[in-house]
């Protein structure tokens, strides 16, 4: 052997020793190049993040100064840009629920526009959103994070969020891998559920944009899952996202998801962030690569991982130019505006009340606690913004100062007064505000606080009221809506939340968002509350309250269990097959116009169970007398399955937008995804043979057209 060939022999054994092979592409091999020139130390500075007091300092983490490569930056944002330079505010955009609202993706993606253009802007190159946990119960902390309770719906929004995204190179981060729906108590739960439940349900929207949308970054949740801490959780990081989805990106923590270097390193956690920088940053890790413990191509493996995310969002590359500074410009303003008016959903309009166009009345009574309030939830999704439009700011800006007449209590208004304002007819819009959506707590009750309830029954003895509800989560109408004439949920909103309500209330915009979960008539209605289920059982004395905050106080406890005995029965799926009526099913949303559907066409182009090709269409016509929007809904029904189905599961949607006497054909094609279950038994997506039940309609409950086909 020549000496020529016996050094590219040595180089190769070299290169395969840390994850090189020769058909690895360009770009892998430079960063093989960069992982050959590091020292153990460098390597393991890569892992985790700054072990510091300073908040700014704990969203960067690594950087090789003598390889001038910068440390990456990541920041707080599924609903707009956390940054903590306080002389500059971001746009505060709606809650994410609220973006699911719409169930519209180019709303989707305009929105991700603007959160991907201020990221830039700002220097940073990871987002940590979207949130795709799934609302199982109306009283989670962080439901107004996430995208509702159906893992289709999630899954797609999440998808063009992250594509969006990253097309800017900026890393999406899906999070909380996984079932981490309930907040309060979260570093000591653990959520206990089946294989089936675990994987149709809960991890779909993880799956979904893994293999869609290749997400670079998932974010690891504080909760454990079947008795173990997700960042220390092996058959969820490893067998799942690792083997079986060959997902190529990075795992972060949490905040305080992890707690041990081992632990972390072998269950699959590739970063250690925030509060827990300290697991892989205070040494301990590079004693256990020194010692043997963990070899030296596991841990080249994780770094070439981080490396790869420093190559897609460009950190490797020499930049030279500066990129336009953008971050609440006129156009993010306008995004913003038109996300929140998009996503407000109509609940009830009776006697066509709304909308109170700007010269039908004299005077509008307007009260409620937030009138002069706009609601945002607390925690990590809390954004600095400019200005936050109050709904009163919104009105008076519409309506003029004069038109309206503010009251802050039925109660303080003499009867004289009152009956004049009877005798004129003055409608009232009363704004309401529904438990206090945060992080870290979660909600006690569905009703209205603070005797809310009674305060619109009073006013609806005697006025046409509409209620506005700024709103977490789902909340309760069933004590008070019957003599209310209208109800707009508004979630909430962000910083142009004022103007958008204004618009919806008086036409200028035509409301038509739809329920993405279901709106019950009682609290014991969900699953986990008729299960006895949430809140989650103690099992250990005392039972933990508080996480820590300090390295010497932090170990992981499982010291909760949530039983997720619903299984597949979440949401809709659960008050569909149960028979229970809900108060507003899923998907359901009113317009201040009328739609008629028709013409609707199912063909089987291939009936193989294997490989189904069921191809649907439709006119859809705007019969009213402004334009509106409506959503066609797609569910699919298994009339023979060997296991338990729901009665109906959403397969498909589309939001299409209609002037006027305006028709416009639509069309699906539904896959052998539509029709599949998690096998237990093969551990695979299964399709069994026989009859299917296709529903087309503008709600769950709304349905147009069915037709039955046969698989085989």
């Amino acid at each position: 052997m020549t000496i020529r060939k016996i050094i590219l022999t040595s180089i190769l054994i070299v290169l395969t020793s840390i994850g090189w092979s020769q058909t690895s592409s360009k770009e892998d091999q430079d960063i093989y190049n960069i992982i050959n020139q590091l020292t153990e130390e460098e390597k393991v500075s890569l892992l985790h993040g700054f072990i510091s007091n300073n908040k700014q300092k704990r969203f960067e983490s690594g950087g090789i100064p003598r390889l001038n490569i910068p440390p990456i930056k990541m920041l707080d944002g599924p609903v707009g840009l956390r940054d903590f330079d306080k002389n500059q505010h971001t746009t505060a955009l709606p809650s994410t629920l609220a973006l699911s609202c719409t169930w519209d993706t180019i709303a989707v993606r305009n929105y991700a526009n603007v959160l991907a253009n201020e990221m830039v802007s700002l220097d940073k190159q990871v987002l940590f959103g979207p949130g795709i946990n799934l609302m199982r119960s109306p009283l989670g902390g962080r439901n107004f994070e996430y995208m509702g309770e159906d893992p289709y719906l999630t899954g797609t929004l999440a998808n063009v969020y992250i594509k969006e995204l990253q097309k800017h190179n900026i890393a999406g981060c899906a999070k909380h891998i996984v079932a981490n729906d309930i907040d309060g108590l979260r570093h000591f739960i653990s959520s206990k559920l089946d294989e089936r439940t675990l994987r149709e349900l809960h991890l779909f929207p993880f799956e979904n944009v893994i293999k869609d949308a290749n997400v670079w970054t998932i974010m690891a949740g504080n909760n454990l899952v079947n008795g173990k801490h997700v960042a220390e959780n092996t058959t969820i990081l490893n067998s799942i996202l690792r083997d079986e989805l060959n997902y190529d990106g990075i795992v972060v923590s949490d905040w305080r998801a992890a707690y041990t270097p081992l632990a972390s390193f072998v269950g699959g956690l590739d970063m250690s962030m925030g509060i827990c920088a300290y697991v892989y940053g205070n040494g301990d890790l590079l004693k256990l690569v020194n010692n043997g413990t963990i070899k030296h191509k596991a841990l080249n493996d994780r770094v070439f991982r981080v490396l790869k995310l420093y190559q897609r969002t460009g950190l490797l590359e020499k930049k030279n130019n500066k990129k336009p500074f953008k971050v609440n410009t006129p156009e993010h303003k306008k995004v913003a505006l038109e996300t929140a008016s998009q996503g407000m959903v109509l609940l009830k309009n009776e006697n066509k009340l709304l909308p109170l166009k700007v010269n039908d009345y004299d005077k509008i009574i307007v009260t409620g606690p937030a009138l002069n309030h706009v609601a945002f939830g607390k925690g990590s999704s809390r954004v600095d913004s400019e200005f936050s439009l109050t709904p009163l700011a919104g009105l008076i800006s519409t309506y003029g100062k004069n038109k309206i007449i503010e009251i802050a209590d039925i109660e303080t208004v003499d009867k004289k007064t009152l009956n004049t304002y009877e005798t004129l007819k003055y409608p009232v819009l009363y704004f309401a505000e529904g438990g206090q959506g945060s992080e870290g707590h979660d909600m006690k009750t569905l009703v209205l606080p603070n005797n809310q309830s009674e305060s619109i029954k009073k006013w609806n003895k005697k006025f046409s009221t509409a209620v506005i509800v700024q709103s977490a989560s789902a909340f309760e109408t069933s004590s008070w809506e019957t003599d209310t004439d209208a109800i707009l949920s508004a979630w909430y909103l962000g910083q142009s939340a004022g103007d958008a309500i204004a618009q919806v209330l008086s036409g200028q915009t035509n409301p038509g968002g739809k329920l993405s979960f279901t709106i019950a008539k009682n609290l014991n209605d969900y699953a986990p509350h008729a299960l006895d289920t949430w809140p989650p059982q103690a099992i250990i004395n005392p039972a933990p309250i508080k996480a820590s905050f300090k390295a010497e106080e932090r170990f992981a406890l499982h010291g909760y269990d949530m039983d997720y005995k619903e299984g597949v029965l979440l949401g809709y799926r659960w008050f569909d097959t149960k028979g229970i009526k809900p108060a507003y099913e899923f998907g359901f949303g009113l317009s201040y116009t009328s739609f008629k559907l028709s013409d609707f066409k199912v063909e089987v182009k291939n009936s193989n169970k294997e490989n189904p090709q069921i191809h649907i269409s439709g006119k859809i016509t705007n019969i009213g007398s402004v334009s509106g929007s409506e959503v066609i809904q797609v569910y699919v029904s298994d009339l023979q399955s060997t296991v338990i189905r729901p009665t109906k599961e959403l397969k498909a949607f589309n939001k299409i937008k209609l002037a006027p006497n305006e028709s416009k054909i639509f069309s699906f094609n539904l896959t052998k995804e539509a029709f599949a279950f998690w096998d237990v038994q093969t551990h695979g997506w299964n399709v069994e043979e026989g009859k299917f039940v296709i529903s087309i309609g503008t709600s769950s409950h709304q349905i147009k057209h069915q037709d039955i086909v046969n698989l085989d």
